[in-house]
């Protein structure tokens, strides 16, 4: 699982990368969010963890992370960011296609934001 997520990182990343060299504004920012989904799944990881403990797995020995629940979150961890930054880039793209655009930050020096889509 998390030779895996490593490589999702690396994927992600190159893909952001390449996207933003190439001005495809629309996906370099659905390879980002899935970026971002999945650097904040390292942190969320140890959340888990808790949530596993407080359902009553032991985490002190390395057989204990080999039962059921530590073996589900090291594969739920990030799998599920993935599955929520895909639902997310999916209703950016239904927003872009029904006119209303996606949210971005206005020019530096104005608050808020904008609804704008690259097309």
């Amino acid at each position: 699982a998390f030779s895996l997520y490593g490589w999702t990182m690396l994927l992600f990343a190159g893909m952001t990368y390449y996207k933003a060299r190439t001005h495809a504004r629309d996906e370099h920012r659905d390879w980002a969010i899935r970026l971002w989904s999945q650097g904040i799944a390292s942190p969320l990881y140890r959340v888990w963890l808790l949530v596993g403990q407080q359902l009553g797995s032991r985490l002190e020995t390395y057989e204990d992370f080999l039962q059921p629940v530590p073996q589900f979150i090291a594969w739920w961890f990030f799998v599920l960011n993935l599955i929520v930054a895909e639902i997310a880039i999916r209703a950016l793209r239904r927003s872009c296609r029904a006119g209303q655009g996606a949210l971005r930050p206005r020019e530096p020096g104005q608050p808020g934001f904008v609804r704008t889509c690259s097309e």
